[in-house]
């Protein structure tokens, strides 16, 4: 007989581990309002940076429309230019819309293409952390 004291009631486990495994026994799991905003959090912050990560796609997109019609305007022989500036009130949308992208710097451009990569970057980056941010266990039925 070992010589261990025996433990007494208020200590005592009421079942030995291995009975509990061997019941098949779930882990504790994240129920309540910590479960629920651990699933809202990652929700809201894949939805963030998918608006995000949409808005300078979106934003790129219309920059790089803006440089094509600066450079078709710019290689428009000098005439029919300077025909299209005079009848400008009855050309269509995309002539009016290339004048009107000849009045824009380069540099705001610029500027734009770089504030559209960035929010794709701070997009996808909190995307990524709604990813790693982690899951609440489901409840074993």
């Amino acid at each position: 007989m070992p010589a261990v004291a025996p433990r007494s009631r208020s200590t005592a486990d009421p079942q030995p581990k291995s009975a509990r495994a061997a019941k098949g026994q779930p882990a504790p799991v994240a129920t309540g309002l910590h479960g629920m905003l651990g699933h809202w959090l990652r929700w809201l912050l894949t939805l963030i940076g998918g608006v995000l990560t949409g808005a300078g796609l979106v934003l790129h997109g219309q920059v790089a429309i803006a440089r094509v019609m600066r450079e078709e305007l710019a290689n428009t022989f000098f005439l029919w230019r300077a025909v299209g500036e005079s009848t400008i009130f009855i050309q269509g949308g995309d002539v009016r819309l290339a004048f009107a992208m000849r009045e824009v710097p380069a540099e705001v451009l610029r500027e734009c293409d770089l504030a559209a990569w960035t929010l794709v970057a701070v997009g996808g980056l909190i995307a990524l952390a709604a990813l790693l941010l982690p899951q609440p266990h489901k409840t074993r039925q």
